[in-house]
């Protein structure tokens, strides 16, 4: 029998949240947040420019080239767009 259906008075409680920060954490302090925000708005930065860079690869395949043209650049393009969002979301929002 899996432990999850053995033990599931614990499965159905509510997840542990941690209410207290050490002073000693270096995850918290000031320098550390602010790398980390910087590094995130970097991501962002590279992955429009990625998303960009294949949107343009894209549109200068030749209509009339041998080979069907692929939607894999603008698929991925969409992807980088979503992902710099939420980075650049994550750099804003997020509280240390």
């Amino acid at each position: 029998m899996p432990s999850i259906l053995s033990n599931l008075q614990r499965a159905q409680q509510p997840p542990n949240t941690v209410s207290v920060i050490l002073a000693s954490d270096p995850r918290h302090s000031p320098p550390f947040v602010e790398d980390k925000r910087a590094l995130e708005r970097w991501l962002t930065l590279t992955g429009l420019g990625l998303a960009t860079l294949f949107i343009g690869l894209e549109n200068t395949i030749p209509a009339k080239s041998a080979h069907a043209r692929s939607p894999t650049g603008t698929d991925l393009s969409r992807l980088l767009i979503l992902v710099s969002l939420a980075y650049g979301s994550l750099s804003i929002f997020e509280s240390g």
